[in-house]
């Protein structure tokens, strides 16, 4: 069953004002992490609102700065990443440390690492 709760949920694409971020904790994914992990949805994704980027092919820059919008005006009330053991899901971390700062809020961080072969390898509150 999809535990998808918001449309649309590409970084990109959602509205900085979008009504279901208001007080929302985020699941902030690396895209590929929802292939990966097999019980993405029963296990990562109940109740949050779920966003994807790719630090890699995306603009990481734009990202940063609007995810430090979406922080600063909504009342997030914290943010769990969920990203691959490669080294450019690395970059994804980074984008959302450096949104909380800029934001200069108080955000709860949980980092969620994916192995390869669909395993979660670490998960640790920031």
């Amino acid at each position: 069953v999809s535990e998808l709760a918001n449309w649309s949920f590409q970084l990109k694409l959602v509205p900085l004002s979008a009504p279901y971020l208001k007080n929302a904790s985020l699941l902030m994914a690396a895209d590929c992490t929802a292939f990966a992990y097999p019980d993405f949805h029963s296990q990562l994704l109940p109740g949050k609102v779920c966003l994807i980027a790719c630090p890699k092919l995306d603009d990481a820059e734009f990202y940063r700065e609007k995810l430090t919008q979406i922080i600063r005006e909504n009342g997030i009330r914290s943010i769990e990443v969920v990203y691959m053991e490669v080294p450019c899901c690395g970059g994804l971390v980074r984008l959302v440390q450096d949104a909380i700062a800029g934001s200069k809020g108080l955000v709860p961080l949980k980092l969620i690492k994916i192995s390869i072969d669909g395993k979660i390898i670490d998960s640790r509150w920031a």
